[in-house]
């Protein structure tokens, strides 16, 4: 026998208790675990990623709310002063002439039509004496009833120096809604307070436009 057998039947290049080219264990520990802080750190800026840009979305919604609530409200605003410009400029038109006193009944009953027709979003168009009593309206209903008592009738005079009123909303008698009265004072050929005329506007137009 050899006496420089390798006693331990390992083939050669390998020893007794280590590792050929073949198995690299240990490096193999090594690039596993350095494969999982890889991936855990990768999955982690992943996540930090998808927050980020989460946020960044919110915010973003959130201004663009933001602009878009603006932006409605402006118009809201707009359409609703243009809403009210019309038609104040119509109850004056409608107190000059009742005034002037130089129209017939049926004159003043076929302007009030008139303006009606023009005025879409109004229900009707009423016009009180001094005392507050019905002289001229759209509608038969409401000709001869007493309107004394209506803020949108006392306010010109306990404040003279009103120019429009906008009341409060008032049911309508036959319960399908609400009104919004708008009233302008009448005053005659010399300056007297002669009455004031009326429009109810409908609630509806408003939500609408809200």
């Amino acid at each position: 026998m050899d006496s420089h057998t390798d006693v331990t039947g390992a083939p050669p290049g390998r020893g007794a208790g280590g590792t050929g080219p073949g198995e690299p264990a240990g490096w193999a520990r090594r690039f596993d675990a350095r494969a999982l802080i890889a991936a855990a750190t990768l999955s982690l800026l992943s996540g930090i990623a998808a927050v980020a840009l989460l946020m960044y979305q919110r915010d973003h919604d959130l201004q663009q709310g933001g602009r878009l609530t603006e932006a409605f409200a402006s118009v809201v605003d707009e359409q609703t002063t243009r809403t009210l410009q019309a038609l104040d400029q119509r109850l004056e038109l409608i107190a000059r002439q009742v005034g002037r006193g130089e129209s017939s009944d049926e004159e003043v009953r076929d302007m009030l039509d008139d303006q009606l027709r023009r005025l879409p979003f109004v229900g009707a168009l009423f016009v009180l004496d001094s005392q507050g009593q019905v002289r001229y309206a759209t509608s038969a209903a409401m000709r001869d009833a007493s309107h004394d008592d209506k803020d949108y009738f006392r306010i010109f005079r306990t404040r003279p120096g009103t120019v429009l009123q906008l009341g409060q909303p008032l049911p309508r008698s036959d319960a399908s809604g609400w009104d919004l009265p708008a009233s302008r004072p009448v005053f005659d050929g010399s300056g007297g307070f002669a009455g004031v005329v009326v429009a109810t506007m409908q609630a509806t137009h408003f939500s609408g436009l809200w």
